[in-house]
């Protein structure tokens, strides 16, 4: 765990840092680190986060080859220890933002000596607004997904009630409002929860970074390319958005489904026509890959004279799994949506 909730003193210890003082800047996030003898004393600023008002004891120690830096910072969700680290040549500083190794990740470059006073000030006002405005929308605890600016989604995070969220994506959605499974690691919020398309009853997982206000989607135990990532915004959704929005939604998730699976019911047809039109059980086993591409569709052919039909059918209907497939010799790929229910 790189960060722990609620901040808790790292003890006394030896300083491994050498006396001296160094400031670090990146993109969003600048900073000062000084050691006199045994004192450990640390500025951080970043968009939605800081290490005090002014300087606040770190402590440092060596970790794997690398010289860690312990101390406490203030987030809109409260406080926390955070964890921070540098090589011995002191010219970068790395800063580990979520739960999982190498997520959320600033590299900040590090420099002998202060910041420019201008460069301080600027950070310091950033950090203040921003600061005060996560303790405003963590204080309500009812959020907006967005993507880019696109409503996708809300998230509600009651003191004394289940969480609860609602999606709208064109990949993923949520049966309405529902319930999930909240639990804590590190700086992050881990939500489990019922989501479509589900092809063996999968649960999707939501990460809630509370040090960047930033939503993960992840794909696995370590941070891959290509995982969504969504904002966290403040504020509740309108009725007529989330209905403008699902819709949306729903229309993009079924234009994709018929780019993806369209082609893949056309190929297995050519198959199918090219071998006699044997049966879905028969082609499956020969060419498994087919099963793969068609997951979530109850698949069939039928033979007719010299026509060869392929059916492929959503099992269950759900948002990306509910267009219905039908390609046969004389009518080519057809496409026809299938309604749910959202509640």
């Amino acid at each position: 765990m790189l960060w722990l909730l609620l901040a808790c003193s790292t003890g006394q210890k030896p300083q491994v840092l050498n006396t001296g003082e160094w400031s670090f800047e990146g993109e969003d996030y600048a900073g000062e680190l000084r050691v006199e003898g045994q004192d450990c004393l640390i500025n951080l600023w970043g968009p939605h986060f800081r290490a005090g008002s002014e300087e606040v004891p770190c402590q440092s120690i060596q970790d794997e080859g690398r010289i860690g830096i312990h101390f406490s910072v203030e987030m809109g969700a409260g406080e926390a220890m955070a964890y921070a680290w540098t090589t011995a040549d002191m010219a970068e500083l790395t800063l580990p933002l979520g739960s999982r190794e190498g997520d959320l990740e600033e590299v900040l470059q590090m420099r002998t000596g202060s910041l420019d006073p201008l460069v301080r000030k600027t950070a310091q006002e950033r950090s203040e607004s921003g600061l005060l405005a996560s303790r405003e929308m963590w204080a309500r605890s009812v959020f907006r997904l967005e993507d880019s600016g696109r409503l996708v989604g809300e998230l509600f995070l009651p003191e004394e009630r289940p969480a609860e969220l609602q999606l709208y994506g064109a990949r993923w959605m949520t049966r309405g409002r529902v319930v999930a499974e909240l639990g804590e690691k590190g700086p992050d919020l881990w939500l489990n929860f019922e989501i479509m398309p589900s092809l063996e009853s999968e649960r999707g997982l939501m990460l809630v970074n509370r040090a960047t206000n930033q939503v993960v989607f992840p794909l696995g135990e370590l941070p891959v390319p290509g995982e969504i990532v969504l904002d966290l915004v403040d504020g509740a959704v309108l009725e007529e958005e989330r209905a403008a929005s699902i819709a949306t939604a729903m229309e993009e998730g079924s234009q994709r489904e018929q780019q993806v699976t369209g082609p893949v019911a056309q190929a297995l047809w050519a198959l199918a026509t090219e071998q006699g039109c044997p049966q879905w059980p028969t082609l499956e086993t020969a060419h498994p890959e087919f099963s793969v591409g068609l997951q979530g569709y109850a698949v069939s052919t039928q033979k007719e004279k010299d026509n060869c039909q392929v059916l492929v059918e959503p099992r269950p209907v759900q948002q990306g799994r509910r267009v219905s497939f039908r390609v046969s010799k004389g009518a080519g790929l057809e496409a026809v949506e299938r309604r749910f229910s959202l509640d």
